[in-house]
């Protein structure tokens, strides 16, 4: 029998960013967003749209955080290019509240070892047959974390993980940060999780 999709399991490990809600529930502003569009064979897209303080803050990256200065693109490209992930596109930046954000759009061969990709570590996804469904799971860590000072950096932006799984979501332990309750799942195969600064994250679960 053909396997349906999709089980997928996310658990959220401690929180990658600290800080409240910018923006209503109708309005968000996100200072980092990733989408990852994952296929069956565990091949998947992500898109990151960050600004360049996000990035140095969450993920380590050596970028000048200063608006005025001259911004590498390549030096970004190089910093997520590995074995594991594929570089297909770094924008040019765009500005928001004074900020420099731009867009990285990555294809990654196996999505189980995109862990192994530098401004990922701490990231673990696993991904298989659970009955006739397909389960996934992933726990983000804390990765490398550098200090911002300047670019109106307060530590307290609201950062976002959406999910875009090829068939619809059966189940999921995702939970709004807020309310502590369960999280709709848009068009039936989309999960959005947002974090709102409160420390470690709380478990979430999706299949």
């Amino acid at each position: 029998m053909r396997r349906t999709l999709l089980a997928a399991v996310l658990t959220f490990g401690a929180a990658l960013a600290a800080g409240a809600c910018a923006g209503t529930r109708f309005a968000r502003t996100y200072e980092y967003e990733e989408d990852l569009h994952l296929d069956l064979d565990g091949s998947a897209t992500l898109v990151v749209n960050a600004s360049i303080p996000a990035l140095v803050a969450l993920h380590g990256v050596d970028l000048p955080v200063d608006p005025r200065a001259r911004l590498d693109r390549q030096a970004i490209r190089r910093a997520y290019e590995s074995a594991v992930t594929d570089v297909q596109r770094v924008s040019r930046p765009w500005r928001r509240q004074g900020r420099r954000f731009v867009q990285i759009r990555l294809r990654v061969a196996d999505v189980r070892r995109l862990g192994e990709a530098a401004p990922f570590a701490g990231n673990a996804c696993a991904l298989g047959a659970r009955g006739e469904r397909i389960e996934f799971r992933r726990a983000l860590e804390r990765g490398a974390r550098r200090r911002v000072t300047g670019a109106g950096w307060t530590g307290r932006e609201l950062v976002a993980y959406k999910l875009h799984l090829p068939s619809r979501v059966y189940y999921h332990n995702v939970r709004d940060v807020d309310t502590a309750e369960p999280l709709g799942v848009e068009r039936g195969n989309i999960l959005r999780w947002e974090q709102h600064g409160r420390g470690p994250g709380a478990a979430g679960l999706v299949s």
